[in-house]
């Protein structure tokens, strides 16, 4: 009895001893399987190489290489060769250094290649395809284009967008453009002095160009008239003033710099004393104020300095003012046609007294339509 009792309490023991060395190699086990499940979801090459290597010599390395071939399944299934070609390839190199011999890895190995290269031979032909279609529908766009620059006027928004404006109705623009002609221009030169006024009337031309960029607006304003006075044959004046408007500032408000001259035809009796100042010739700097628009009417106003009185003698100082409205009567589709009253007065402060030079103005005026 004694001998029956001590057998069963050895079986107990060695049973209960079994048991607790198979449960420590199942959690040994189950710790490396989620090292591999963290690999793969990295995709982390040199740690997969890492711990194979680590494990090479253990008695349950075939249970880790199957685990890990089974991950490698699992990729295959969803398509991703790269690193499933990867993970075979540690796992026979790795074999090849622990000397264990796995045949099916190499079969997996050759089918996984093949799989591969299909896979890429078939994204090389969607990508080809793919860049054929989009050169394709780059030229049509190219050859659109061609045909929308033929028909339409490039140009750019107040936000610098490029657009393109029909040519028949070209009103988005960069360019503005004026000219107007003087039928009547009244004209009268005072000496305050002599208390002469010499009066007449004249005909006059004016042109304004305007040119729109990002962030500022150029051009020029040419004016110049003919005259014919009552105590002179003739006499003529021009303006020619380039200009710059910085958005900053006010689109509307223009800097010039420029030159003005005027000139009294003389007979041989006459002389410089009786028809006032006679030939002067001067750079200019001023300010004008354009577009300022009130319902169909469009103001203009700016001021000169002629600083060319520096250089002549007699005179102490000389300047303008200028001024003109125009009134649109009548718009079509490029242009529109408006009544100008302008006016301009130059003064001429002298060493004995003052001389006025006064303009009044009616023309004509033909612009371009723009928004």
């Amino acid at each position: 009895m004694m001998y029956k009792k001590i057998k069963k309490i050895l079986i107990t023991i060695f049973l209960i001893m079994m048991t607790t060395s198979l449960f420590a190699v199942e959690e040994y086990v189950s710790k490396i399987y989620k090292e591999i499940d963290i690999i793969f979801v990295e995709k982390d090459d040199n740690d997969l190489k890492q711990i194979l290597k680590e494990n090479g010599e253990d008695k349950n390395y075939h249970l880790m290489e199957s685990y890990t071939k089974k991950k490698v399944r699992r990729l295959i299934i969803e398509n991703d060769y790269e690193f499933a070609m990867t993970a075979i390839y540690i796992i026979i190199d790795n074999n090849i250094d622990v000397d264990f011999e796995d045949e099916e890895v190499v079969e997996m190995y050759s089918t996984i290649a093949e799989a591969y290269e299909i896979q890429q031979q078939y994204e090389f032909e969607q990508e080809t395809k793919r860049q054929q279609e989009l050169a394709k529908k780059e030229s049509e766009l190219k050859k659109r284009r061609e045909v929308i620059e033929k028909e339409y006027v490039v140009s750019k928004t107040e936000e610098g967008k490029t657009i393109f404006v029909s040519g028949k109705d070209a009103r988005l623009s960069s360019v503005k453009w004026k000219t107007a002609i003087g039928l009547l221009d009244f004209n009268m030169i005072s000496d305050f002095q002599t208390k002469q006024n010499n009066l007449g009337d004249a005909l006059a031309l004016e042109f304004a160009y305007n040119y729109s960029l990002d962030n500022m607006t150029v051009g020029f304003d040419v004016f110049g008239d003919v005259r014919f006075l009552t105590q002179s044959t003739m006499g003529m004046q021009i303006e020619i003033l380039p200009k710059i408007a910085l958005n900053l500032l006010s689109k509307n408000l223009f800097f010039t710099m420029g030159f003005s001259g005027l000139s009294d035809f003389l007979t041989e009796e006459q002389t410089l004393d009786t028809t006032q100042i006679g030939n002067f010739y001067s750079p200019t700097i001023g300010f004008q104020f354009e577009n300022i628009n009130i319902k169909n009417a469009s103001l203009k106003f700016g001021a000169d300095y002629y600083w060319g009185h520096l250089f002549k003698q007699n005179l102490k100082a000389a300047f303008g003012v200028k001024a003109n409205v125009a009134f649109s009567f009548a718009e079509m589709e490029q242009v529109k046609l408006s009544l100008n009253v302008g006016l301009r007065d130059k003064i001429f402060i002298k060493q004995s007294g003052i001389e006025n030079r006064f303009n009044a103005i009616f023309a004509i005026g033909v612009e371009n339509v723009i928004r």
